[in-house]
């Protein structure tokens, strides 16, 4: 092949670029480097060594695996079987401690493992500082709710922490103390085990962070002097703390109940002993109601005591005269006989209502719905408020007022029909009939005869089981005084002699005996629900004749019966 040879030219520069050429940078070019064959990657190696395998190789190097394989299988269930056995073994000397403990045996004390002072403990410190210290009842039950959250978590992990103490520490203590044993190499390894697997679960750690965060939130809600009172020794670990105890454990007894249920109702009463401050000055305001001016021109004015003397006199010549006390004596007897198995209950407009009332859990007060099926006055309701409870109602929150219901013989039947005094005084508030449980409700229950709206300077309400003739409307004293004597005479005559609701509403020409619950009224205080389907409508009101599926089951779904009153006869749902 003929090589031609070229002369290189000298590259032609612009004017100038002689220098800048000579100073430019010269390009750099690479080394030469020795090229070697590349190896293929390790995996691939190994593929073509086992392509260049023999068959019978390759054959005898997988039965080795395998049979590796099923060595280390057997093992494993080996062990697990051994771990299996030795568990079982632990769990009967656990159950056997339990069960026979040792008198003067320490290694039998379940009951000395529990911790000085449990995450269970520590639930009940907040719950009593809750209690006693954070006077607001809304932000106390939202605190209390958290509280019971973290005491259920609490409960799991006391419990647990006790097991495993208890095996941990004592199981090893009384195979050589009580058994004279020598503790197996399974036994410890087996508890060795259990002690890495709890310990990786952290699940103190959780506890822990869980209540620290708990009690930063329910102390940011006290007051310096609060947090003092708070964090005596009595209040977490003293006195407090032991009257609390023996309080639930008392609860306990009396109601047949467990732990949990009889924490949950001391702390309600708590609360609603907080709640009714207007029972506080009940007493005062009866007492000073005496010697006020209103109250005085108020019984000159209807002279009611003066009047059943004359028509007593004309009735029975010779009668002893009465003055206040004995008149309100004789009342007081007429009326704990009429109302001594008193049913307490309230009436709902409808059951689309009802369940608006499940909804919320609680029965509203006026003030907060600003409504009502009689007559709407607030100011009046305060006045009354003030005057028969002693409290400023234009600074009690409003789910703190009273709540208004009615006493009921409880034959629902009886009080559907037209001529029932006690129908026809309530049957304007709706056609559904709630009744209250009587354990939950006798002790805040307070009652007027007659309608306490226009009562405010004549009347003072008392104690449901404690009635007198100052808890009596001045419209109704006369007529109930005379009835009260003929009642007094015919006992006398006869101790057998019964008188019931619906004379008493009759006699004193009352439309009803009103009863103010304290407190407020909650779902869980409900007994039954009953739909009056024979219920007499005022013009323009559709009457309900079935109550719908869905309630009946929300209510026995929350334990409360459910009934409806139907062509003369009570049904139960």
């Amino acid at each position: 092949m003929e090589v031609t040879k070229h002369r290189r030219e000298a590259p032609r520069f612009p004017i100038g670029a002689h220098r800048q050429a000579a100073e430019a940078p010269q390009p750099q070019f690479a080394q030469p480097v020795n090229i070697q064959g590349a190896a293929p990657a390790p995996e691939m190696a190994g593929q073509a060594q086992q392509q260049q395998l023999s068959r019978k190789e390759r054959w005898k190097q997988e039965r080795k695996a395998a049979k590796q394989e099923k060595a280390e299988e057997k093992q494993r269930q080996k062990e697990a079987k051994r771990m299996a056995a030795a568990k079982v073994q632990v769990d009967k000397l656990v159950q056997q401690m339990r069960e026979n403990p040792i008198p003067g045996q320490a290694a039998t004390d379940y009951a000395g493992m529990r911790p000085t002072e449990t995450f269970s403990d520590k639930g009940e410190y907040l719950e009593r500082v809750i209690l006693t210290q954070i006077q607001d009842e809304w932000q106390a039950r939202e605190l209390l709710t958290e509280v019971r959250t973290f005491m259920h978590h609490a409960e799991i992990f006391d419990k647990a922490i006790q097991d495993f103490r208890f095996r941990q520490q004592n199981v090893p203590v009384y195979i050589e103390d009580v058994l004279h044993q020598q503790v197996s190499e399974d036994v410890t390894e087996l508890l060795q085990n259990e002690s890495v697997k709890f310990s990786n679960a952290a699940y103190g750690e959780q506890i822990k962070n869980t209540y620290k965060a708990l009690d930063v939130k329910v102390f940011g809600y006290l007051t310096r002097e609060q947090e003092e009172q708070a964090t005596t020794r009595s209040m977490r670990k003293g006195e407090a703390a032991q009257a609390y105890r023996q309080a639930i454990e008392q609860r306990m007894q009396q109601d047949h109940i467990g732990r949990n249920e009889a924490a949950r109702r001391y702390a309600e009463d708590a609360l609603r002993q907080k709640r009714p401050v207007t029972l506080r000055k009940l007493e005062e305001q009866r007492k000073a109601h005496r010697g006020e001016k209103s109250f005085q021109r108020m019984e000159e004015g209807f002279q009611s005591v003066t009047y059943a003397n004359v028509d007593i006199q004309r009735a029975h010549p010779g009668a002893p005269t009465l003055n206040w006390d004995t008149a309100s004596d004789l009342a007081a007897e007429y009326i704990r006989d009429a109302t001594k198995n008193i049913s307490y209950q309230m009436r709902v407009p409808n059951c689309q209502i009802m369940n608006l009332i499940l909804d919320a859990g609680r029965f509203k007060t006026q003030m907060e719905t600003n409504s009502t099926k009689g007559a709407l006055n607030l100011d009046m309701r305060k006045q009354f408020t003030k005057a028969s409870f002693g409290v400023d109602p234009e600074t009690l929150p409003p789910d703190q007022f009273e709540i208004y219901g009615y006493a009921s013989h409880g034959d629902l039947v009886k009080e559907s029909q037209a001529n029932s005094e006690v129908g026809q005084g309530v049957g304007q508030y709706g056609q559904v009939v709630v009744t209250l449980k009587k354990d939950s409700m006798r002790n805040r229950t307070t009652m007027l005869i007659g309608d306490s709206l226009s009562a405010r300077s004549d009347a003072r309400v008392n104690w449901v089981d404690q009635p007198d003739l100052h808890a009596v409307t001045v419209k109704s004293r006369l007529a109930l005084i005379d009835s009260a004597y003929e009642h007094h005479l015919r006992k006398a005559a006869d101790p057998n002699h019964e008188t019931d609701l619906e004379d008493l509403l009759r006699d004193a020409q009352a439309s009803y005996a009103e009863l103010q619950y304290h407190g407020g009224v909650r779902v869980e205080d409900i007994e039954s629900v009953t739909l009056i389907a024979d219920y007499i409508a005022e013009d323009g009101v559709e009457v309900e004749r079935e109550m719908p599926q869905e309630l009946v089951d929300r209510l026995k779904a929350l334990g409360i019966r459910a009934k409806i009153v139907k062509e003369g006869r009570e049904h139960e749902l």
